[in-house]
């Protein structure tokens, strides 16, 4: 169980010694306390520190750690068997996964792309301590406070209010047509451990700072901050734009954006592996010696994750491949892979609307049938395929239609369905490609 304490006065002078017995609970517990905003889930205590009481304070700290310590955890859908750490002999409160070497590297590049100041002996601070990384991090902290007090709030709010039910079904999150939109991934289902994320974008890799040109790097992250704005402030990738941005620079791939997202969420990067799919949907890890009969399969990656300070690993695939249906038939083991799981909450924005096609069918098929729900904005699987003997149909916000550049595609059984629908909600928000917040649309179906 985790317990946030939200204070309701800023701790002053008088209560500095107060803070350092909290912080020493903390540590001998191995509690994680937030002062950020907690999940509906969370115990939330309230906690009136007095001015010079430092001693009741204390006192009140030591009786909700005696209070939670007999807390039992439980290990959801999804995860592996060994991606919980083990707890402490003398309590059930997970022991936080310790970062290696690689993992204190990647995480500190991952914080260096995100425009986070990482650790003062960090290996980065060399590249940090330039103008052209500070323009960097300026830009960073304005529009991912921006976006986190205008969007990403709400969706977290709305998420609480309609998903917290769901969410406690499963934690296999398949998301594809994303690019490596990992962000809204996690926003929507932070719960999620295992995320299946696909795209036209290439896999790419982590970046090796050492061997970008320095007067290469100030234009690498000005393209980089380029890919943010559209999932940003539009709360989508631009296809096009991206094949550019993540092709023809420094920064190649989705895995450098991945590993900016999960830094701005408060994850450490543990690994980023190269994998293709074998005939049987299991996994090859590629190395220097892997053939080229492996090589020319679906190029992916797989990245494990954790909370900071967290006790679970997770895990993230991307896979950069074509669903059409005159595509995906012939590479079988995408299909065999996803099929391992099975139970997904699947999530479907900005996608173009291909699944409305007759050529899209079989990753239609996939999603519907491995689904236990699907949440989408109009573009993902059109209206009519949800059959109402197999699927229960929950709308929210408005349909307007389309944007003109799909203008054909325009629904009339969903526009009758908002139309004649009395318990329809508004939506706080705004997601896909109508993205103001009085246009977007949201449909979430559950599997009956």
């Amino acid at each position: 169980m985790k317990i946030n304490f939200v204070f309701r006065e800023p701790l002053k002078t008088a209560n500095f010694f107060v803070g350092l017995q909290v912080k020493m609970l903390i540590y001998l517990s191995k509690l994680r306390f937030s002062l950020a905003r907690p999940p509906r889930t969370s115990v939330f205590l309230e906690v009136p520190f007095i001015p010079f009481a430092g001693t009741l304070n204390f006192l009140f700290c030591i009786s909700v750690f005696v209070a939670c310590n007999g807390g039992n955890g439980t290990k959801g859908n999804g995860t592996p068997p060994d991606s919980i750490a083990k707890s402490d002999s003398s309590s059930d409160i997970p022991v936080p996964i310790p970062l290696d070497e690689t993992a204190v590297k990647l995480t500190d590049i991952a914080k260096f792309l995100a425009g986070l100041v990482g650790d003062s002996g960090s290996p980065m601070a060399l590249y940090r301590n330039t103008q052209h990384w500070e323009n960097h991090r300026i830009f960073n902290d304005t529009i991912w406070t921006r976006i986190d007090q205008e969007q990403l709030m709400q969706v977290r709010d709305w998420g609480d209010d309609e998903l917290s039910e769901i969410r406690k079904t499963s934690r296999n999150i398949f998301y594809p047509f994303s690019g490596p939109d990992f962000l809204y991934g996690h926003v929507i289902y932070p719960q999620g451990n295992y995320f299946i994320l696909t795209g036209l974008e290439p896999v790419g890799h982590v970046p090796e700072m050492d061997k970008i040109p320095a007067d290469k790097l100030p234009a690498a992250l000005r393209a980089l901050q380029v890919t943010l704005d559209d999932i940003l402030l539009m709360s989508f990738f631009k296809t096009n734009d991206m094949a550019v941005d993540l092709r023809y620079n420094e920064l190649k791939g989705t895995i450098p954006v991945i590993m900016l997202f999960m830094a701005r969420t408060g994850h450490d990067v543990l690994s980023v592996e190269h994998v293709r799919i074998l005939k049987n949907g299991e996994l090859h890890n590629v190395s220097t010696s892997t053939p080229d009969s492996i090589l020319n399969k679906i190029p992916g990656a797989r990245i494990r994750f954790v909370e900071h300070n967290g006790a679970e690993i997770k895990e993230l695939y991307y896979f950069s491949l074509h669903l059409e249906d005159g595509v995906l038939p012939t590479t079988p083991e995408f299909n065999r892979f996803v099929e391992k799981k099975k139970d997904y909450l699947s999530y479907l924005k900005g996608a173009s609307y291909l699944m409305h096609k007759d050529y899209f069918s079989t990753i239609r098929n996939l999603i519907m049938d491995n689904s236990l729900t699907i949440l989408e904005d109009d573009s993902g699987i059109a209206y009519r395929y949800f059959d109402r003997n197999k699927w229960t149909i929950s709308l929210y916000g408005n349909y307007v239609g389309p944007i003109p550049l799909f203008a054909m595609h325009y629904q009339n059984d969903l526009a009758a369905a908002y139309q004649s629908d009395s318990a329809r909600k508004d939506l706080a928000f705004g997601l896909g490609y109508q993205y103001q917040v009085s246009k977007s649309n949201l449909l979430l179906a559950r599997k009956k």
